[in-house]
């Protein structure tokens, strides 16, 4: 079964992209840096340090406030909403779809050096599945946190394609 979170909106790309441009900016270096300062210009490199990590410590919490509150759960039978506490808000049966849209390949935002460029480019990575039965088409999009998430959803793909549900491969999005 695949586990991840929903992403609320799509502001959240833009949070995340600039969060892993303050990924960039290194704190630590500044405070080695401070240490051979004067004094009279340690103290406000050191206050404008802090302030930058302060800074980067909110950006990280709204992003991840834009990826909490509801949880999707991707089975070989269904797609289902959850919320943090467990509660079931939608099911979606898979064999009642006309049509399932995967991405081609998933990924993590800013795993590898090629992928962190083209997020701090502003080529985000979104990962989502969109669900269509008759004239209901809905995109979740979500946050994969691990690779071994990324294997569980191939495979739950794979067994679809099995089956013989319709599954079409979205080139971008």
């Amino acid at each position: 079964m695949f586990k991840a979170n929903l992403i609320n909106s799509p502001q959240y790309y833009k949070v995340r992209r600039f969060a892993l441009i303050m990924f960039l900016y290194p704190g630590a270096l500044v405070v080695v840096v401070v240490g051979q300062l004067p004094w009279y210009w340690a103290v406000p490199v050191f206050l404008l340090a802090m302030g930058i990590d302060l800074w980067k410590i909110k950006v990280n919490k709204q992003a991840k406030a834009l990826s909490t509150g509801h949880r999707i759960e991707i089975s070989d039978e269904a797609i289902r909403i959850l919320s943090d506490s467990g509660e079931v808000v939608e099911a979606l049966n898979v064999a009642d779809a006309s049509g399932i849209l995967v991405k081609d390949a998933y990924g993590i935002p800013g795993d590898t050096f090629s992928g962190f460029f083209k997020e701090v480019q502003g080529k985000t990575l979104q990962n989502f599945i969109v669900y269509q039965a008759g004239t209901q088409k809905v995109r979740y999009d979500f946050v994969i946190e691990s690779n071994y998430m990324i294997e569980q959803l191939k495979k739950i793909i794979q067994n679809w394609q099995e089956k013989g549900i319709v599954v079409g491969m979205a080139e971008r999005g």
